[in-house]
């Protein structure tokens, strides 16, 4: 049983009493997702979400590139931008504000949808959400990959500071897992969504050192269609200091996504990518 198995991992970094507690959290969480359906549109983690999308203002930009992965077959759908709220948000593409861009990737080919560098403009943060919905003729979202490029510029100077890239995968799990470093300076960002249009969720986030001690752990509230980044200091304030690993739980995994950015001392930035993902 893939539950008896993630208590026995989660168990071997804990001490007893947070074994128990984890061991309470699974066994909740097996109840409540045994139950889910799996849409679709609402359960790809990472395939068919971008949890992070910053465009506008002096130090932002954001790529998303769409990649056939099929000689003989043709996608079509909807990439939709929305705000922390889970409004539409409008982005500058191509010199336009559009919250919303009907992507075509015929066979072997890739698409390209950046977001403009502007300066001058207001800075919009929120996610976007690949949608193929019925009344669109011809829409299916089935065959693509998906990359993100987050870009980050001097403001002093506008020139590009540095980027980092996202891999998007199509997948379900119990547990997300990340590793996190705040030692020398580090700090690590943490985003997070709930992209399903009619079910609120619970996000527990346990943190674990490298030498397997539990240091720490949180409980969020996601409602439905709700995006938010935070320093993972703020969520685990005993992290700071730290390296470990982030183990990810929530009592839905349809329509949720997660992502690690690690910040330098000196501003730039990298992708911390889920390391494994345990499902037994």
């Amino acid at each position: 049983m893939r539950y008896a198995a993630l208590c026995l991992i989660l168990s071997g970094l804990a001490n007893l009493g947070s074994a128990d507690i984890i061991a309470n959290v699974v066994q909740e969480l097996k109840t409540k997702n045994e139950g889910a359906v799996k849409n679709k549109a609402e359960w790809l983690i990472g395939g068919g979400i971008i949890p992070q999308v910053v465009a506008g203002g002096p130090n932002w930009q954001t790529t998303i590139i769409f990649m056939s992965t099929s000689p003989g077959h043709n996608d079509k759908f909807y990439l939709r931008f929305y705000d922390n709220n889970g409004s539409p948000m409008t982005v500058p593409i191509n010199g336009q504000e559009v919250s919303e861009v009907l992507i075509s990737v015929p066979a072997s080919q890739r698409v390209t949808v950046e977001t403009d560098y502007a300066p001058n403009r207001h800075t919009s943060e929120g996610f976007a959400k690949i949608e193929d919905p019925y009344d669109c003729s011809g829409c299916q979202f089935d065959r693509t990959n998906v990359t993100t490029i987050y870009r980050m510029f001097n403001i002093a100077t506008r020139q590009l500071l540095c980027e980092a890239t996202s891999i998007n995968e199509d997948g379900s799990s119990d547990v997300v897992i990340f590793p996190f470093d705040n030692d020398r300076g580090f700090v690590n960002g943490f985003a997070y969504v709930n992209t399903s249009t009619y079910s609120n969720a619970t996000v527990v986030l346990l943190a674990g050192d490298e030498q397997g001690n539990v240091l720490g752990q949180a409980e969020i509230r996601v409602n439905s269609m709700t995006h938010r980044a935070d320093l993972l200091t703020n969520l685990i304030p005993q992290v700071a200091g730290k390296r470990g690993i982030l183990f990810v739980l929530a009592d839905q995994y349809y329509g949720m996504a997660y992502m690690m950015l690690r910040f330098s001392p000196n501003g730039t930035f990298t992708l911390m990518p889920p390391t494994a993902s345990l499902d037994y």
